[in-house]
């Protein structure tokens, strides 16, 4: 979080017989590198040279901060490998309750709420990565941490989590009422996993400006999918020549 730091920033840093901050913060947030986006290691011994190798450093800077320190905060993200990209700090908060503050919290729910279940003891002994990674957070972060970043950024969380509560309820409704004319949760499913994919294609590539359609990028399902589609469509071809 930025805005609550940027004001501890302002209380409690030095000042000078003129009331002038004899030092200055300049927020950043790190995304990490593709090659260990899913890597679920947060540990300092899952560290990697190339973690930030071209990826976007978050600088969130107090407006009052001079460019000096703007600057050798830039210094530092270039020495990493990584690009700097500016964001202000109300616009920064909002967005991480999404991407790390909401997760953490599922993460914390799933897991109490299959704590809680009749067949835990059981369960306990099933667990293989899409739950622990679903989890993981709790292995990294202390309670006390959490409890901090869920309430210094309150507003934020809640609607966020509203937003995900109002799909869980469309996704319960789904598959409570089954209809075999029409297949909501294939469609839900299906529309999910083609605007995934998309980001999954720009996320690897790196170039969320392309206009290109996503075959055409470099990653995962780029490349590789549009050159089967390709000699799919060639064999094809060739069996109706036949």
């Amino acid at each position: 979080l930025k805005q609550p730091v940027i004001e501890w920033a302002n209380l409690y840093f030095p000042r000078n017989p003129n009331d002038l901050p004899l030092a200055y913060l300049v927020g950043i947030t790190p995304i990490v590198n593709v090659q260990a986006l899913y890597g679920g290691d947060l540990s300092v011994e899952g560290g990697r040279a190339d973690l930030f190798d071209g990826t976007d450093v978050l600088v969130v800077p107090d407006t009052k901060c001079p460019s000096e320190a703007i600057a050798l905060a830039e210094d530092v993200i270039r020495l990493i490998g990584g690009k700097s990209r500016f964001m202000d700090p109300v616009e920064h908060d909002g967005l991480i309750a999404a991407t790390e503050l909401l997760p953490s919290l599922v993460g914390a729910s799933l897991f109490y709420a299959l704590q809680q279940s009749e067949g835990w003891m059981e369960l306990r002994r099933m667990v293989n990565p899409t739950l622990a990674l679903a989890t993981q957070n709790l292995r990294y972060q202390t309670p006390q941490d959490l409890h901090a970043l869920f309430t210094q950024n309150r507003d934020n969380l809640l609607r966020h989590l509203e937003a995900l509560i109002g799909v869980l309820d469309q996704a319960h409704d789904i598959l409570l009422v089954a209809n075999p004319e029409v297949d909501e949760l294939e469609a839900f499913l299906s529309s999910v996993a083609k605007t995934w994919e998309q980001w999954d294609i720009k996320r690897y590539s790196g170039n969320w400006e392309a206009r290109e359609a996503p075959e055409l990028l470099p990653g995962p399902f780029g490349f590789g999918r549009g050159f089967l589609s390709l000699s799919r469509r060639k064999k094809d071809e060739d069996d109706e020549d036949k």
